[in-house]
């Protein structure tokens, strides 16, 4: 980390590193782990021969430790690296706050599909399996179900926004 401080500035506001050092094709003041991973969607980059995610460094420099927890984007933006915006989770908790699913749950809100038999079915990952939460006649009514369980499972987790 005191290597990283002497390469890097973080601006834990923006949720952005960047070079204190002139190195090659990098100026000192340009922003640094600024590409966008198109596997993963999180901003990478790397430094003294080393590889990483934006939002582990940003951590790293501004607690003073390397996370030892899976790091969450409490809204949800991959890209958003404001250290308000970042909190350790266990690989649950982190599943937990993702968006919309794909597949068969793509329309409308999350876990929320419509069904051959019945209008809308509502769903929630609860860690180890998928728990249906029953059948609606619209959309919105399954919603709420899916919000209500997501509070009572997830807690601060839940994703409570599409």
């Amino acid at each position: 980390i005191d290597d990283l401080r002497q390469c890097l500035r973080l601006d834990p506001a923006a949720g952005k590193l960047y070079w204190t050092v002139h190195r090659g094709g990098m100026k000192t003041g340009e922003e640094a782990f600024a590409s966008v991973s198109k596997a993963l969607g999180y901003r990478c980059g790397g430094v003294l021969g080393w590889k990483g995610l934006a939002h582990k460094v940003i951590w790293a420099l501004h607690y003073g430790e390397w996370p030892h927890l899976s790091i969450d984007h409490i809204n949800g933006d991959k890209l958003d690296n404001r250290i308000l915006n970042l909190r350790l989770a266990t690989p649950r908790q982190n599943r937990a706050n993702q968006g919309k699913t794909t597949g068969r749950y793509k329309k409308g809100a999350q876990f929320v599909s419509t069904c051959r038999t019945k209008p809308w079915r509502a769903a929630i990952f609860d860690g180890s399996r998928v728990k249906s939460l029953g059948y609606f006649r619209c959309e919105t009514a399954a919603h709420l179900a899916y919000l209500h369980e997501a509070r009572v499972l997830h807690g601060d987790f839940a994703r409570t926004r599409a």
